[in-house]
């Protein structure tokens, strides 16, 4: 390192001057040094050829439900209670929570590099033993500095105070604070990220709930019936009206109803549990903070879903930004990395003295004023220098070919929702028009046994038929509502412009 300094005694100079002397430089030369920048300049994201429009599109559920501006996309729904576990959410849940500090950690790291650009100042006192004379016994002094007065080994003091300012004449301090307010941004993307993962989970554990209720519901009222029917099959066997085995098969089936009950109760449990736990709460709290999911309903009908244009999601998905962000930081790395090619200078200096007493130190004309610039290169590391850069280059790829994937990705996940979308739509209207069907069969069925025409086993036959349709159809509903809620996760939770 090379180092020129001027070292002139503290009377000759004012000593205000001298202090902000290495303050004043670096602002009068920032605009001009700080112009220079080594390395290449982050563009933006790579340019990617996506379809001008969904492949599917067109799958839409009922439109009964229009968007409505200012709307969260689960707002939409038109549950109050949907809402309010979903604010509850947001607000304390542990995932966001976490995100929440990473924000605060990235935004204390970009203050933290760009401190580096600011002048220092800073102050030092030593205590030390010295021999005036070296081993042939001749006499050491420290020309312009000090004459040692003595001839004996003592104790001397050393202090002083030091103001400098490195100059970032290559960039390499910016590109590290530009790289730093990238990851800043991609840790904000990420917490947004969350956020929309927590409201998904919620709204999607909330209506599995409500797919549940109802599906117990249907059973439970299924098994009053068939109690009856067993009831009523009991008092005709005794009459001699039905057969030992219509009364064992009506029995049959009442039992097996029943069987699926503490599957439903078990789902129910785990349901509750898990919006316990994304709601950052115990099971247990739920109740006595008033929060009902017995009031958990599947909607009749579903808003439209616009799905916008491919290339509309590289700003609504904050996975997205959040990696696009990571190329721009590790960009950043790369100019970084090009800088420590290049030497770095650095502007300071103050006063400092050494002293025999400690109360010297507060003897202004024992001071003596140093101020100029320093250079320090290290062009010979032994390689390190290259291998940092193929490293940051290595790196700045790796992401690219990430962020390329990661779009690519977003964009066939939403293909795969829309005909999920699609799909199950067909399938509840085929389901629906089945259960109309079934439910006449059954009222005819059970007319025909009255008047003779039909065996009891008729009537078990077509009611089993109705309610494996019923229960289809629910879980239907379910399946339709979480396909819904993947989709608004995957176009990034917002509402899209329309195509």
């Amino acid at each position: 390192m090379t180092r020129l300094f001027s070292t002139l005694p503290c009377k000759l100079i004012k000593p205000g001057i001298l202090l902000a002397l290495p303050l004043l430089v670096p602002a009068c030369l920032f605009p001009v040094l700080s112009s220079c920048t080594v390395g290449s300049d982050y563009q933006g994201p790579p340019e990617l050829h996506l379809a001008d429009s969904f492949a599917e599109a067109g799958a839409k559920v009922s439109d009964s439900l229009t968007p409505m501006a200012g709307k969260s996309w689960w707002q939409k729904l038109g549950d109050r209670n949907l809402d309010h576990l979903v604010d509850e959410a947001l607000q304390h849940n542990h995932d966001i929570a976490i995100a929440g500090q990473r924000i605060l950690e990235a935004r204390a790291l970009r203050k933290q590099a760009a401190a580096s650009l600011a002048p220092r100042l800073g102050t030092n006192l030593a205590l030390s033993r010295i021999n005036p004379k070296g081993s042939s016994g001749t006499s050491l002094s420290s020309p312009g500095l000090l004459d040692l007065p003595f001839d004996n080994p003592t104790t001397i003091w050393q202090g002083g105070f030091e103001a400098g300012w490195e100059i970032d004449i290559f960039g390499g301090k910016r590109r590290e604070i530009r790289g730093a307010k990238a990851r800043e941004e991609a840790t904000a993307a990420n917490a947004e990220g969350v956020r929309l993962a927590v409201a998904a989970e919620v709204t999607e554990a909330y209506f599995s709930l409500a797919s549940l209720h109802e599906q117990r519901t249907l059973i439970l009222a299924q098994i009053d019936s068939q109690e009856e029917q067993v009831k009523d099959l009991g008092r005709r066997r005794k009459a001699g009206a039905v057969s030992q085995l219509d009364l064992k098969r009506a029995i049959g089936r009442l039992e097996t109803t029943r069987a699926g009950v503490s599957e439903l109760e078990a789902g129910i449990t785990a349901q509750t549990q898990r919006i316990a736990l994304v709601l950052g709460k115990q099971a247990g709290e739920l109740e006595t903070q008033n929060i009902d999911l017995s009031r958990a309903h599947l909607p009749e009908h579903l808003p439209m879903t616009q799905t916008g244009l491919p290339a509309g999601l590289l700003h609504r998905r904050p996975d997205l930004r959040k990696i696009e962000r990571d190329v721009a930081a590790a960009a950043e790395d790369v100019g970084v990395a090009v800088a420590s090619f290049y030497p770095s200078f650095r502007i300071g200096g103050g006063p400092s003295a050494t002293v025999a007493s400690f109360g010297d130190l507060f003897n202004a004309s024992r001071f003596f004023w140093q101020f100029g610039p320093s250079i320090e290169w290290n062009p010979f590391t032994g390689g390190a220098n290259r291998a940092a850069l193929d490293a940051a280059n290595a790196r700045q790829k790796a992401t690219l070919i990430g962020y390329e994937k990661a779009v690519l990705s977003a964009v066939s996940e939403v293909e795969t929702q829309l005909a999920s979308l699609r799909a199950e739509t067909r399938r509840l209207a085929a389901l629906q028009r089945a259960e109309t069907a079934l439910n006449d069969a059954v009222t005819q069925v059970r007319t025909t046994q009255a008047a003779g025409a039909s065996s009891f086993l008729d009537v078990l036959i077509e009611e089993e038929r109705l309610r494996e349709i019923q229960l289809s159809s629910v879980q239907s509903k379910a399946r339709l509502m979480v396909t819904w809620i993947l989709l608004h996760k995957a176009l990034g939770g917002s509402s899209p412009v329309a195509r």
